[in-house]
């Protein structure tokens, strides 16, 4: 055997040396910048992140996070970034396959667990799970449109929803979407509104000076807001509800004028009239969310089949 071959396979050696634990210390000191919040993150002494560390760099024979003289603060190496890029499709991997096994040992492969944006599921699902049922007898669907975007992704990651409904762009994450729809803005008016007089549709300079209602965002960052600022409307709502319902319903009791995704409006409404904005704002792209790395069961698999089938009909 030559030098180099011997050489090779003592690094092969120590890199099994790599515990799931040690991957889960880095990732964790990245995260929180420092030993003493990653350790409180995972519940060990910060002694405990430290060793884990040292043993990891002993492992992969590079130094991998740089310490902070006098202080608990901790940033990774360039190495430690390069190792960081593969750990998150690890821990990914093995959160996937504990997923896996408690839906297996609690037997519920048979429910189909969906978070899903307002208005998506009174809107388009009710064919879709009435086609379901033909097909998955014995299956139970759990629909979940309580929760804010932020949420609905740490829920799939951790394995409590299967599918999520939403919109572009994703976060990071062990994600992969299907399209499902695009979703243009509308205006919100009350029925008698003056601007239903109008010859076109109401443009920029007309928005800016009207009371506007808003939804509360789904997500951190207000992407509505935005999308509005960068169409030059930059005219603060003085009511922020909670939901499209009840924007829809200040509206109708002529409190203002709301901008609301088309597919949120109840049509059925009378004290409302939704005004189309024609290339004002750019569409929602709508799209269906799974884990990439999860083994789902038939009931979830013929659940995103019909939901994607159904949107395109």
């Amino acid at each position: 055997m030559s030098l180099g071959s011997a050489i090779e396979r003592a690094v092969g050696r120590r890199w099994l040396g790599v515990e799931f634990r040690h991957l889960a210390a880095l990732n964790a000191v990245a995260r929180e910048g420092s030993f003493r919040r990653a350790a409180e993150s995972l519940g060990y002494v910060q002694s405990a992140i430290s060793g884990q560390i040292a043993q990891l760099e002993r492992a992969v024979g590079t130094k991998l996070v740089e310490r902070s003289s006098g202080s608990a603060g901790a940033t990774l190496t360039p190495a430690g970034e390069v190792l960081l890029g593969h750990v998150g499709e690890i821990l990914a991997r093995f959160e996937a396959a504990r997923v896996d096994l408690r839906s297996l040992a609690e037997g519920t492969g048979a429910t189909v667990r969906v978070g899903v944006l307002e208005g998506v599921g009174e809107r388009r699902l009710p064919p879709i799970l009435a086609e379901f049922r033909k097909r998955f007898p014995d299956a139970r669907v759990v629909i979940d449109e309580s929760a804010t975007d932020e949420q609905n992704f740490d829920r799939i990651t951790s394995g409590d929803l299967d599918l999520v409904v939403t919109e572009l762009p994703l976060p990071s994450g062990p994600f992969e979407h299907t399209l499902l729809e695009r979703d243009a803005y509308v205006l919100l008016v009350a029925a008698d509104s003056p601007l239903l007089t109008l010859p076109e549709p109401p443009g920029a300079e007309q928005l800016a000076r009207l009371p506007l209602i808003l939804p509360t965002p789904v997500r951190d960052n207000d992407r509505l807001v935005a999308r509005l600022r960068e169409s030059l409307i930059d005219q603060p709502a003085w009511l922020r509800p909670r939901s499209v319902a009840a924007v829809q319903a200040l509206v109708g009791a002529r409190l203002g004028a709301a901008v609301v995704p088309r597919l949120a409006v109840d049509p059925d409404d009378e004290a409302t009239v939704a005004i189309e904005l024609p290339g004002l704002l750019p569409e929602r792209i709508i799209v269906l969310v799974r884990h990439r790395e999860r083994e789902y069961s038939d009931a979830v698999i013929g659940f995103a089949e019909l939901l994607t089938a159904g949107f395109r009909r």
